[in-house]
């Protein structure tokens, strides 16, 4: 008796096993919607007008906010570059970059640092557009016209700080912020 009643235990656990792994397969998960990107037009320090998003459609661009004071953003620049290297040809990708609350010269540093980053001097206005306030600003805007990754969304994380100077938290957030870039841009690929 004890046999018959270990054996209807375990076919009903099995039963129940299979009726959940049936339904969590069969359930349908709706696509996640995206924001589209406000439109504006500025004139980069090369002369060129941009009319964004028109200028990049079937590109993927980074918007990227940024000072030549702020240490997190000297720290993710490096970062940037890489991935305009990695991605640059596979996504079309481009990286405009947008001094905002600056003192400082972003075009010769940019230039000394060589990055090949598009530069806009000014560019408040445009931060406005996007809710962006302080720095760094980092989003990605696929080939549609969509915000597809916010800097501001990736969770921050815990480590043994290093210090308590920002340029030295900087040093250790940029690597990670420049991974979940990265992991933004494969699902696009």
């Amino acid at each position: 008796m004890k046999k018959l009643l270990c054996l209807i235990l375990v076919s009903l656990s099995i039963l129940a096993c299979s009726k959940a792994t049936l339904e969590n397969e069969t359930k349908v998960i709706p696509p996640k919607t995206y924001t589209l990107s406000p439109s504006w037009s500025l004139t980069d320090t090369s002369g060129v007008t941009h009319n964004f998003p028109e200028s990049a459609k079937g590109k993927t661009t980074i918007l990227f906010f940024w000072a030549t004071w702020c240490p997190y953003c000297k720290r993710l620049m490096p970062h940037l570059q890489s991935i305009q290297y990695q991605y640059g040809d596979d996504l079309q990708l481009e990286i405009l970059s947008f001094s905002i609350h600056e003192d400082g010269k972003p075009a010769e540093y940019l230039k000394e640092n060589a990055y090949s980053f598009t530069l806009f001097n000014e560019a408040e206005e445009i931060a406005k557009l996007y809710d962006i306030k302080g720095t760094p600003g980092v989003l990605v805007i696929d080939e549609k016209g969509q915000i597809r990754f916010d800097l501001r969304d990736v969770p921050s994380i815990k480590m043994k700080p290093l210090g308590k100077k920002h340029w030295q938290k900087a040093i250790q957030t940029a690597p990670y912020w420049g991974s979940e870039l990265r992991k933004s841009l494969d699902k696009l690929k």
